[in-house]
């Protein structure tokens, strides 16, 4: 059953705004509908209080206003850890982002413990929602009792070790973003988890030769892609080995109904799927 937000407002632990600079005016702000347009924000009523603070900060410091160029972008983030800090990204065709205070990780807390995240990788951006979707995952897990759990698209791991928590003897994170999976490790020693391996690489290989290692009659499969979904040959990779469970993360429901759907469609369409 749907599970409402505890805060309408005010949640969101991560924003980027976009420069626009057009008759010696800068707009810092959101891509409008027209996908050109930059909506000038001087508050996001979605960023939780600490962002909005460090936000009319900037905007009230004219070197930093006076540095903004157009086509750079401006993230913020927040932890209870850290937080709040920002960095700016110069543009496609300058120098790559420069982090604020020279970080390479920040720390998230969980019901499990702190998760280490690195600075520009993926979290979920609304704290209390991300405890309540950890938590349903790793209840349909517990009721699974599998023997091995693979977490694909694993970002920091977070999933596939609670899964260990559980008691889940055997767990396989995988993830093409080598920082994640560097931190997906760290987290693993620091909560006691030597029953995990992490892989980085492509989605599809790495599928292939995990369900390979282990008996898909006792495995669960966790996979959580980014808005894109599901690329073809992950799905004809699943479709081939069959794990027993499936459990299919979502931010995007257009890609999620579509890959449902050809997960569903099974072997009567593997000619179109390819698969590793």
């Amino acid at each position: 059953d749907p599970i409402g937000a505890p805060q309408e407002y005010g949640y969101r632990n991560k924003i980027t705004l976009h420069v626009a600079i057009a008759d010696d005016a800068c707009a810092l702000g959101y891509v409008a509908e027209d996908n050109r347009t930059v909506l000038d924000v001087p508050e996001c009523p979605l960023a939780n209080p600490e962002i909005n603070a460090v936000l009319g900060n900037l905007r009230a410091d004219v070197e930093f206003m006076d540095s903004m160029e157009d086509g750079m972008s401006l993230t913020l983030r927040h932890t209870g850890h850290d937080g709040v800090i920002h960095w700016v990204s110069q543009g496609a065709d300058r120098a790559s982002t420069v982090s604020a205070g020279g970080r390479r990780w920040l720390v998230e807390t969980t019901s499990a413990g702190k998760v280490h995240v690195p600075v520009e990788s993926f979290f979920q951006v609304n704290p209390s929602i991300a405890e309540k979707l950890t938590t349903c995952v790793t209840d349909i897990v517990g009721a699974a009792r599998p023997e091995a759990v693979v977490d694909l698209y694993c970002g920091v791991g977070v999933f596939g070790l609670m899964a260990g928590k559980r008691g889940v003897p055997l767990i396989l994170v995988a993830d093409s973003d080598g920082e994640s999976i560097l931190a997906a490790r760290k987290n693993a020693l620091e909560w006691g988890m030597g029953n995990a391996t992490f892989v980085e690489g492509d989605a599809g290989r790495l599928l292939g030769d995990a369900l390979s290692r282990s008996d898909m009659a006792s495995t669960v499969l966790i996979v959580d892609p980014p808005r894109r979904g599901l690329e073809r040959h992950v799905i004809g990779t699943i479709v081939r080995r069959k794990p027993k469970h499936l459990i299919y993360v979502s931010c995007a429901p257009d890609t999620l109904a579509r890959d449902v759907a050809l997960l569903g469609e099974g072997r009567e369409h593997l000619a179109g799927l390819d698969s590793y």
